[in-house]
């Protein structure tokens, strides 16, 4: 938990390990001193983040102590996501995002908002609302009004620029697990784009709001919630293929593999479906507090 946050990255290695829904005992309470923003645990189950607006706090759970923190006391970060092998922590805040590599605890690369008021060249200062690494951690991706950035990760160059054409602050972004797809969500339209080359594949447009979307692991099925339904779409052809209406709104969707999906619901209830493409059954997890991610 980090405050009342529920992390993905845990939830993800209480899969892996223990292979079965349950929640383990407290064994420890962590406490930081400041606000905790963001807290994952690594793939092997070693050393948990923790980050507040300054400093990203690291805890050895086999020696029981807190290692040398990352201080990033010169800017106040607001957003965190740690990478999908562990290794780094993509910082974010309005003006710039920081990629740090946590096995020597250095900035690799800075990704800057003035370089997107370059390209846009209008009177108005773009700032950074969201950012996202891919798997491989070659990518990242960056929204800004309704502007997306394509950055190379290693020197922090705009590799593809795109007017999303959504007019939507809350707007976010996931990358297929195989890197080569990218899906943007925000109000009722969600845009299926080509990492590689920045080409918008397909545009999806709903009746409601779209309140998460996610791709298949193998990058072939597009996953949208939007009001109480789940509905799942081909991506080569952006044709609808199932339209379920569970009864619940899942603010936020994980892929677990090709054949179970977790859905977060509204009502404090982790979903887990299983074969969602044709006959879905549902699995429930009851938390007596909010989870939001």
């Amino acid at each position: 938990y980090s405050g009342n946050k529920q992390i993905e990255a845990a939830m993800r290695y209480i899969l892996n390990k223990y292979k079965k829904y349950e929640f383990l005992p407290i064994t420890k309470i962590y406490d930081t001193s400041n606000r905790t923003i963001f807290s994952s645990i690594d793939n092997d189950g070693n050393l948990i983040y923790s980050a507040t607006n300054s400093e990203i706090l690291i805890y050895d759970i086999k020696q029981g102590c807190y290692l040398s923190p990352i201080n990033i006391r010169d800017n106040i970060f607001v957003e965190y996501e740690l990478s999908f092998d562990g290794n780094y922590i993509l910082a974010s805040q309005d003006n710039d995002c920081l990629l740090i590599n946590l096995n020597d605890k250095s900035i690799l690369t800075k990704f800057e908002a003035k370089k997107i008021d370059d390209l846009i060249k209008d009177r108005y200062s773009h700032l950074i609302s969201y950012a996202t690494i891919s798997n491989d951690n070659k990518i990242v991706a960056t929204l800004s009004d309704r502007y997306l950035c394509l950055w190379d990760s290693s020197t922090g160059k705009i590799i593809h620029f795109i007017d999303t054409q959504i007019s939507n602050s809350n707007i976010s972004a996931k990358f297929s697990n195989n890197n080569s797809k990218l899906v943007i969500f925000g109000n009722k339209t969600a845009l299926l784009i080509d990492s590689n080359t920045g080409e918008i594949i397909q545009t999806i447009n709903t009746e409601y709001k779209i309140n998460t979307a996610l791709l298949s692991l193998d990058g072939t099925i597009l996953i949208i919630s939007s009001n109480n339904k789940i509905m799942t779409y081909k991506c080569n052809t952006g044709q609808m293929i199932n339209c379920f209406d569970f009864g619940f709104t899942a603010i936020d969707a994980y892929c677990i593999d090709e054949h179970l999906t977790a859905l977060i619901g509204n009502d404090n209830n982790i979903y887990t479906i299983s074969n969602i493409l044709n006959y879905p059954y549902v699995s429930t997890i009851t938390s007596k507090t909010p989870i939001t991610n």
